[in-house]
């Protein structure tokens, strides 16, 4: 058996607002080079149902499939199959949990399976570690409130294990980290995450067990 992604990280926003933007929302931050034909103009489309396509329409009309709802509870439960750039019958499986915090924030836990299903299941998940790691900076910037930095205000930034995994994934300008990073230990859950503002940290920096749980905050805010 291929082991699953296993991804958890923290969103400053209520759990239904972290639900719709991943939803209903999704065109609004869905990067181009995560889509089939990358043709600017698309949209990006989640049918909000049990059996809903997950697509994106071309302005000309063409549509791609990427995949369909399996589950759908909102706003604490999302799954559906995958199989973007590649047949409907290689489809992986993705379920992700949004759970509220005490705080007001969001965790989001994200399990991709399914791998075994595909002659190259090993190699297509390390490859999707890497793209989930320059997708999910996205999500967070759309999700959270607009106090934070964009990935659109930089240059992506982004290291990975030998083994394909993402190690880090943030922003610079003019060649200083800026915005959201977060770094990630070699079985792909979440080390670290924290904000730059051109160079300088800012905001509360938080530590992650293997499991999502922060174990430890320091508040940048003061300095």
């Amino acid at each position: 058996m291929i082991e699953p992604i296993r991804l958890s990280f923290e969103v400053a926003c209520p759990v239904e607002r972290a639900f719709e933007v991943w939803t209903a929302d999704i065109s609004r931050w869905w990067p181009g080079d995560h889509t089939v034909s990358a043709e600017p103009g698309l949209t990006v489309v989640l049918e909000g149902r049990p059996g809903g396509r997950i697509f994106e329409r071309l302005a000309s009309g063409v549509e791609h499939d990427w995949g369909q709802v399996t589950i759908w509870e909102p706003p604490t439960r999302l799954g559906y199959t995958w199989h973007l750039k590649r047949d409907r019958s290689d489809a992986t499986d993705v379920e992700i949990r949004f759970v509220a915090r005490d705080d007001g924030a969001t965790t989001v836990r994200i399990e991709h399976r399914g791998w075994g299903r595909l002659g190259d299941g090993e190699d297509w998940r390390d490859r999707n570690h890497g793209g989930w790691a320059t997708l999910l900076p996205h999500y967070v910037a759309a999700a959270e409130p607009t106090t934070r930095a964009v990935p659109g205000d930089g240059v992506p930034d982004v290291a990975a294990y030998a083994d394909g995994r993402p190690k880090f994934v943030g922003y610079r300008i003019d060649g200083e980290m800026h915005g959201d990073w977060v770094w990630y230990r070699k079985d792909g859950s979440v080390m670290r995450t924290g904000r730059f503002d051109r160079g300088r940290q800012i905001g509360v920096w938080r530590t992650h067990d293997r499991s999502g749980q922060v174990v430890k905050e320091t508040d940048f805010s003061g300095s």
